[in-house]
């Protein structure tokens, strides 16, 4: 089913097994937040924005795109709320890229894409419009716009020569256990100084330890795995309401402001606007 919507009134979003793909019109900030994807953001149109990933302040014009490798701490404050600026954003699923091509081998590890900001060629552009119009239009349509995103991922990745530094960290037993409990329970918002004495560290080393192993801090990663559980009962179509107190917040309002601040839309807006192609 097709759900349309003007971009100035928030999104449209595509899902199935590459991840998602969304046209998003962004006029609120977003909080600091990851994806287990990968993640590109390529504007459309209105004035030039600014992202910030790992500190690094990135800008987001016609010819510069954003990536964000898995687990990259990421946040966006619009420079200019008169004009709202619509995007291509995409979630991509590592493991379907590297079914994809050995091209993306390596593509769920830190450092896959060494700098956040890559150049948007004619031949990017082309494949975003491309993709624009295939989630404007979908009728059953879901080959042909996981081989666009294939092909633009193929293009980036060839021109960035990213992959060569990509490299698997030691995961640390103790944090491999925390990760699991967490991952486990995503309707709970957790006391991160139980968890730490859960796993036999202190709160100090077991957040550095978490960051150097995963790439975010716990808060930031709970978080994300949390914004995905929501995703996915959205997607399923559960009402806001319900997957509120599935995952634990004490209002719907609450809620509704937590996806908000990670998503750019309201959970309303996400699941209206959801094509799922399967």
């Amino acid at each position: 089913m097709k759900h349309s919507m003007d971009l100035t009134e928030g999104a449209e979003i595509l899902a199935g097994r590459f991840g998602r793909a969304a046209l998003l019109s962004l006029k609120d900030r977003l909080t600091a937040h990851a994806h287990a994807q990968t993640h590109l953001i390529i504007k459309l149109g209105g004035p030039d924005q600014v992202f910030v990933v790992d500190g690094q302040t990135v800008p987001l014009t016609a010819d510069r795109a954003v990536v964000v490798n898995p687990w990259q701490e990421h946040h966006y404050t619009p420079t200019d709320t008169a004009a709202i600026s619509s995007y291509l954003a995409l979630y991509i699923n590592p493991g379907w890229l590297r079914r994809a091509s050995d091209l993306f081998d390596g593509c769920g590890l830190p450092g896959f894409f060494e700098r956040p900001s890559i150049r948007v060629d004619e031949r990017a552009q082309g494949l975003a419009r491309e993709l624009r119009d295939l989630i404007h239009a979908l009728e059953g349509r879901n080959e042909r716009a996981e081989d666009v995103i294939v092909a633009l991922m193929t293009h980036f990745v060839r021109a960035e020569n990213a992959g060569r530094k990509a490299a698997q960290g030691f995961v640390d037993f103790r944090i491999r256990r925390a990760v699991e409990q967490m991952q486990d329970n995503p309707d709970q918002q957790y006391d991160l100084d139980a968890l730490a004495r859960s796993v036999g560290l202190s709160r100090s080393r077991f957040n550095v330890l978490f960051k150097d192993t995963v790439g975010v801090g716990p808060g930031i990663y709970g978080n994300a795995i949390r914004i995905e559980a929501a995703v996915s009962a959205l997607a399923d179509r559960a009402s806001a309401q319900d997957v509120a107190a599935d995952l634990g917040f004490s209002s719907p309002g609450n809620f509704n402001r937590f996806f908000r601040y990670h998503t750019g839309v309201s959970p309303a807006k996400f699941k209206r606007s959801l094509h799922d192609i399967g």
